[in-house]
């Protein structure tokens, strides 16, 4: 789909206390735009995962039976909330892999989302974490978000990590796509997506923009707009990486350690037009298939992708 550049009014952009990049695990003070007030956070400082903030599988239904029951991670009726993979990806989203070791491991002030070679078949070699948040989020005329977390990013051929956006349970336990709006996107392929780049997206199907295509309202200097790729001068792997969004009812703005990447007009419905369910925030840690997996995947190599925190604040408009 083609891509407008088009001169929009955007959100207003981050202000950072302090930056801590590179291989340090001295935490990033965020001080997010004026007028936001703390909703709520994750700083990973106990000896597990949160199951009273955070689920382990997509939310749409499909997969295999979660193996830590709970009932508010199904959605309405019970029947959702268990797909383990998206596409043609190779991992199966699991709590413990099939040695009984936990893919979500916390220690040290972080979280660690593993991907093991413990699958079962040769098309799903993996096992792997992820995390999507019970607590939903919609921006309205009323009410904006500010979203940060602090990732370390797997420097493994055919590793995708991500940080994105997707609607929650409706009131009938149906999830509508789109909505989508991606903050990161770490596929490494080691050709055409290197380790100095990760993409930026929004899903468009329609009514998400008045044109029905991807509109950019601001875009910082190192976003490249034909692919939606954020090109830094360095690896973006195995250092701490500050990603942070403001996400009101028009779009979303996001920057990595303190510089805009890019501004995105969007409206957060379903491809009828109609409201969305609101979202619930991803982090997860996909391997191999047709886009990270292009040129082959490394299966010996540790892979892990790393959560020092989460942290969403609110702001009241009215």
């Amino acid at each position: 789909m083609r891509s407008h550049v088009i001169k929009l009014r955007s959100p207003a952009l981050l202000t950072l206390a302090a930056l801590a990049c590179g291989a340090s695990s001295a935490r990033a003070e965020v001080t997010p735009p004026a007028g936001y007030t703390p909703l709520f956070s994750d700083e990973f400082n106990g000896d597990s995962l949160d199951r009273a903030a955070w689920c382990t599988r997509l939310a749409f239904g499909g997969g295999a039976k979660l193996q830590v029951e709970d009932a508010e991670c199904r959605g309405p009726g019970g029947y959702q909330g268990t797909a383990d993979f998206l596409r043609d990806e190779q991992q199966r989203y699991r709590d413990y892999n099939r040695g009984g070791d936990p893919l979500h491991e916390v220690a040290d002030g972080h979280l660690r989302l593993h991907a093991t070679k413990s699958g079962r078949d040769d098309y799903a070699k993996f096992e792997a974490g992820m995390i999507r948040s019970k607590r939903e989020l919609k921006p309205s005329a009323d009410e904006s978000y500010f979203i940060a977390t602090r990732v370390r990013l797997p420097n493994v051929l055919g590793s995708f990590a991500a940080v994105w956006l997707a609607s929650g349970f409706g009131s009938d336990g149906k999830v509508a796509w789109p909505p989508e709006l991606d903050l990161l996107e770490a596929a490494l392929n080691g050709k055409e997506d290197k380790d100095n780049m990760v993409r930026i997206g929004a899903h468009v199907d329609g009514p998400q923009t008045k044109s029905g295509e991807e509109e950019f309202s601001e875009v910082g200097p190192r976003f490249d707009t034909k692919w939606n790729n954020y090109i830094a001068q360095s690896s973006l792997r195995d250092v701490w990486i500050e990603v942070t969004a403001e996400w009101t009812e028009d779009g979303m703005c996001i920057s990595y350690d303190g510089e805009l990447a890019v501004c995105e007009r969007y409206r957060w419905v379903d491809p009828s037009g109609k409201n969305a369910p609101a979202a619930q925030l991803i982090l997860n840690l996909a391997v191999g298939g047709a886009w990270a997996g292009r040129h082959g995947v490394d299966d010996e190599s540790p892979m892990a992708l790393d959560v020092d925190y989460v942290r969403v604040f609110k702001k009241s408009l009215r």
